[in-house]
């Protein structure tokens, strides 16, 4: 049986963005209505924004990582589904124009099996991973490690799709979600260059 592979949540930073073109970005989101949230001095942002259009692709901007001195320019880092970076692309048109690089940061790697859970077993090499449940969805990894390469999930995807966009499939669909973080970040221009290697972290089977 094989499985399905896409890319979940993508997640790149813009190096040295004025805080002139960061506050244009504020005020364009408000005037648009793309506003959804703001947030400041929180998880280790100075500022966060949350933008959301009326089809449903968001948009998650963090800017001025805590541990950045004081300055007239900050990394932005942002965080969304692949296919909805097109719809900002003003956005990420304006960021491209100013940054000093452009570099990957993380993604979010699915694996979509049409079976149940039952059937997929998933060992982490590393004995130090503990599997944890909760509300039926099986975690290697501890929660405040969400973001850490290597954290992996097992869901009901079939059920996630009834739950949250009322979707009906008339099949089973396991999904394992595997976050992807190298070590060191990764120029974006040579990201193909770099395929992700998760075999290291995990044996998994059907």
């Amino acid at each position: 049986m094989k499985a399905k592979v896409s890319i979940d949540k993508f997640v790149v930073e813009y190096m040295d963005v004025p805080r002139s073109v960061y506050y244009a970005l504020v005020s364009k989101a408000v005037k648009s209505g793309e506003l959804f949230k703001q947030k400041f001095n929180y998880q280790g942002y100075g500022y966060q924004l949350h933008l959301r259009k009326r089809n449903g692709a968001y948009l998650h901007v963090f800017y001025r990582n805590w541990s950045e001195p004081e300055g007239m320019s900050y990394t932005l880092r942002l965080e969304t589904r692949p296919e909805y970076y097109f719809h900002f692309k003003e956005v990420l048109d304006a960021l491209r124009r100013v940054a000093s690089d452009i570099y990957f940061v993380s993604c979010d790697i699915a694996y979509d099996v049409k079976t149940s859970m039952d059937n997929v077993v998933v060992i982490p090499h590393d004995g130090r991973r503990k599997l944890r449940e909760f509300k039926g969805t099986r975690y290697f990894g501890e929660k405040h490690q969400r973001k850490t390469n290597g954290h992996c999930k097992i869901y009901n995807k079939r059920l996630e799709l009834y739950e949250n966009q009322n979707v009906v499939i008339d099949h089973e669909l396991t999904r394992t979600e595997n976050v992807y973080k190298p070590d060191k970040r990764i120029p974006l221009a040579e990201l193909l260059q770099c395929p992700p290697e998760q075999n290291d972290d995990y044996f998994a089977a059907v």
